[in-house]
């Protein structure tokens, strides 16, 4: 909607293409006509949830910081999805520092922006 030319970059190989390192911590790559980019996580879960976020993911947030988005879907599995659309995750969402983190849907639900 706003113009954006968003590529997957989930795979080395596409985030290669991309111009990106080849694991960069998102799955999607969006540019906008202004300049501006966002690196995007996606997570989907069947029901509600918690979710599980990688070093490399924390990594990418933390030092992309505004410009990274966690969007989070949850209920995939039925016509009641719930999508949560969380800027700078490092900031809203950081548990605890070692290894993965896990979050909470309530955590989620509490920094997300519904869409």
């Amino acid at each position: 909607a706003n113009g954006a030319t968003v590529k997957d970059v989930h795979t080395p190989e596409l985030a290669h293409a991309a111009g990106l390192a080849d694991n960069p911590g998102f799955d999607l790559f969006s540019r906008r006509p202004d300049g501006s980019e966002l690196a995007i996580e996606v997570k989907g879960r069947a029901q509600t949830g918690s979710i599980d976020i990688s070093d490399n993911e924390w990594s990418a947030a933390c030092n992309h910081r505004d410009k990274y988005w966690l969007y989070v879907v949850f209920n995939c599995e039925t016509v009641h999805q719930l999508l949560f659309r969380i800027q700078d995750p490092f900031t809203e969402l950081l548990v605890k520092e070692r290894g993965g983190v896990k979050i909470s849907s309530q955590e989620i639900i509490r920094a997300g922006k519904d869409a």
